[in-house]
């Protein structure tokens, strides 16, 4: 079997506990790969899966066989039947072997994403209850797995039953785990459910936890587990986010113009960008091409236009004076910040209008030095009307504004600071389950930690927006109130908060003026 680093091990080497396993005979099977990295490989092959380890020369490696490490681990959970069956392992050189057999079942991610929107009510529930016992039942076994994905986990449906998967990153220890082990793992297990399932589910699924870790009815130790959880997932986003968008966008260069489409996106779209980019004036003139001037500054320009027939909203950058031109000669431009926050909030679940194409020249002291397009959404005219009718009803008003408090305290838990945090820069959905897409990026920042500061500048300008809609202070004191019950560290200090948010309303509400 070519796709094997090595050729099969002597049978001396092998310690095999199913009989029907033949390594000499899986060696010379047709096999097909399912996975590969620097020091691994997954082979599947005549119903097993097997994975190659690379061991580390010198000491290191007498040390350090994640092959061996599996097998121990994965012996002691399938007694319970927590993983797939395994048959074999052996060590051949610098490389270690683990084969386990193929087991029923989908992988849990993609469980979710086919069955979830289909499940009834007590199918859920009964799903919850069945993860939360597989999760104790791990924890039995003194198993604990840092490395814990969606990908990880298979469920077959017909036996409600899950099984773990790769387990080299596992410990084994050897007592079950106690409480406080139980919830460091419930950090790992946490974080790749919150873009999957609704908060009602996940506060559901803590409550059967709770029926065998009490200390989980505190809100405050719930809280803790999140917000490891989400610390885990920004380390995991700022270390995977640039090399898994890489080689997702066309990128071109043509003379004096930088031009960054999708790969979606229709082709003839960049050109008529670049076209409203050398030909501004005309342009503008011409119907055909611009339909609306929504917002005409002395930085930007917002225009609805007609790209290769398909309808868009474009927004174009203005050069505004020679120190800005000369401060874009060494920073990242406006357009391609955009561009590269869009697609990396995207990446962490948060909705957002999603651009097509930009342009980018390198002259900033063009009349129009970069432009980038978004497809354009009906429902962005009548967003402002639709949360201004629903704020006029207290029921109503009250859970919109839970769910716009959650959206943006959700934003800044993945290091996401808008920076323009106005009600019109966000467009609402209210019969969809993600109520609210955020669009206007050009203030936001991703960063590793938000900061307090950053979540007042951000809360402030949204409570002024919102005052704007509705003539009632009330409405500050109700979001503040409902953003605090999200971010528990603030609940206590409730009074400081508002007092705070209410200052920054005022004073940069009469900066406005």
């Amino acid at each position: 079997m070519s796709l094997l680093p090595t050729a099969c091990p002597p049978d001396s080497s092998w310690e095999i506990i199913s009989p029907d396993f033949k390594p000499r005979k899986i060696w010379a099977s047709q096999a097909s790969l399912v996975k590969e990295a620097p020091k691994r490989k997954i082979i599947r092959v005549s119903g097993y899966f097997i994975k190659a380890f690379r061991i580390p020369p010198g000491p290191a490696g007498k040390l350090r066989d994640p092959a061996r490490k599996e097998w121990i681990i994965s012996r002691k959970l399938a007694q319970r039947d927590l993983t797939p069956v395994p048959v074999a392992y052996a060590r051949m050189g610098r490389w270690s072997y683990f084969a386990a057999r193929k087991a029923e079942g989908l992988e849990l991610g993609e469980y979710l994403e086919s069955h979830l929107p289909f499940l009834g009510r007590n199918a859920l529930k009964e799903l919850e209850y069945t993860f939360v016992k597989f999760l104790f039942d791990i924890a039995g076994c003194g198993v604990v797995q840092p490395d814990f994905h969606l990908n990880n986990c298979l469920f077959n449906e017909k036996n409600k039953q899950f099984l773990l998967l790769d387990l080299h990153r596992a410990r084994l220890q050897n007592a079950p785990l106690g409480p406080e082990e139980i919830m460091d793992q419930m950090v790992f297990v946490l974080a790749p459910f919150f873009d999957k399932l609704p908060r009602r589910n996940i506060l559901e699924a803590a409550s059967f936890a709770a029926l065998n870790l009490p200390r989980l009815k505190s809100r405050k130790e719930r809280y803790s587990i999140q917000k490891k959880a989400f610390d885990n997932m920004r380390r995991h986003w700022q270390k995977k986010e640039k090399r898994k968008l890489r080689g997702t966008e066309l990128i071109e260069r043509k003379g004096p113009y930088l031009v960054l489409r999708h790969p979606k996106t229709e082709e003839n779209i960049p050109k008529d960008l670049e076209r409203l980019v050398r030909e501004p004036e005309t342009c503008l003139h011409d119907n055909t091409l611009v339909r609306e001037k929504i917002k005409d500054s002395r930085h930007t320009l917002c225009l609805r236009a007609v790209l290769a027939g398909q309808d868009v909203f474009v927004k174009a950058y203005r050069s505004s004076g020679n120190i800005k031109a000369m401060s874009y000669l060494f920073r990242r431009p406006r357009a391609v910040k955009t561009w590269q926050i869009a697609r990396r909030m995207s990446y962490r679940h948060i909705p957002v209008v999603m651009p097509l194409a930009l342009i980018q020249t390198r002259n900033p002291w063009n009349l129009i030095y970069g432009a980038i397009a978004f497809p354009w959404i009906n429902q962005t005219a009548s967003s402002k009307k639709l949360v201004q009718n629903q704020l006029a009803d207290p029921k109503s008003a009250h859970l919109c504004l839970k769910e716009l408090a959650y959206f943006i305290w959700k934003m800044h838990e993945s290091g996401i600071c808008h920076g323009d945090c106005k009600i019109t820069n966000f467009i609402y959905f209210p019969a969809r389950e993600n109520k609210f897409l955020v669009f206007d990026l050009d203030g936001t920042k991703i960063v590793r930690k938000i900061s307090s500061r950053q979540r007042l500048a951000d809360i402030s300008c949204m409570c002024r927006s919102l005052e704007k809609l509705v003539t009632s202070r009330e409405i500050t004191s109700q979001f503040v109130k409902l953003y605090t019950d999200f971010h528990l560290p603030w609940k206590a200090r409730y009074k400081d908060i508002l007092a705070r948010v209410r200052n920054l309303v005022t004073t940069k509400g009469l900066s406005k003026r």
